[in-house]
């Protein structure tokens, strides 16, 4: 299991390259894919495990600004 998020409608989730990450690198790590998985919803509200290579950050865009900020 990876990641669990719980987003409304209209949000997102982000994923970014971690830093220094060959492309090479990537290509590779990419090969199983990500897995987004439905874990519950109701109504307006859906809660997703994500999972993916370590080289992919996984972020709500309101955390990245914050960081970035």
């Amino acid at each position: 299991m990876g990641l669990t998020v719980t987003r409304k409608i209209g949000e997102t989730i982000q994923l970014d390259i971690t830093p220094g990450t060959t492309a090479q690198e990537l290509w590779e790590a990419l090969q199983d894919g990500i897995t987004i998985r439905v874990v519950h919803s109701q109504t307006t509200r859906a809660e997703l495990d994500i999972t993916t290579t370590k080289l992919l950050q996984i972020s709500r865009p309101e955390q990245h600004a914050r960081c970035m900020g």
